[in-house]
């Protein structure tokens, strides 16, 4: 993203510059609130695999077994929980450079969060970038290379994960905590 001050500017992903462009490099968490409540799973699925032309149906099908979903339900049936399951599992089965999460795992329980959390980087292609937006940040606190954090709408830190560790002598959540606490200044 480049621009001015005043919030004029460009945003280019991967070289692309407009919108279509753009949208066909990232993948990002849909709520899903364009599809009725009596879609099925597959159904949507089948949606995703049309729409998008870099949708893998053999890597939805391994989140699906891995998440546990149940392809037959009705979207209408699921869980808050379960339904989060299925955003995640067609956000990372599309082929992409950016991966947009917004807030991924509420809902999820602990456990489940956990499973999806250290498996993430399975379904991410290595070249891809992966952004998460979450308050879980304990949880994915390990498989953070840097972090970005926004305090009063203001970036207040955007700094390698390992160069926090060496510079601060903490771990990341205990950084993350201490911001919040006003117990870390920026001695840059």
């Amino acid at each position: 993203i480049t621009g001015s001050a005043k919030g004029q500017g460009s945003i280019v992903i991967n070289g692309a510059t407009t919108a279509v462009a753009r949208k066909q490099q990232v993948s990002f968490t849909d709520h899903l609130t364009g599809f009725s409540a009596g879609m099925k799973l597959q159904q949507i699925a089948q949606f995703y695999q049309l729409v998008y032309p870099d949708f893998d149906a053999k890597r939805y099908q391994e989140l699906v077994d891995f998440l546990e979903l149940n392809q037959q339900q009705k979207l209408g049936e699921l869980s808050k929980g379960t339904r989060e399951k299925l955003i995640i599992a067609l956000t990372l089965s599309r082929k992409v450079a950016l991966y947009l999460l917004d807030e991924p795992f509420s809902g999820i329980d602990s456990m489940s969060r956990k499973k999806i959390i250290n498996s993430i980087i399975k379904w991410t292609p290595a070249e891809a970038t992966l952004l998460i937006s979450d308050h879980y940040f304990t949880e994915i606190a390990p498989i953070l290379d840097e972090i970005v954090v926004v305090k009063d709408q203001t970036i207040v830190v955007h700094q390698g994960a390992d160069e926090i560790r060496d510079e601060h002598g903490m771990e990341l959540e205990d950084y993350y905590e201490s911001l919040y606490m006003g117990g870390v200044t920026d001695d840059k």
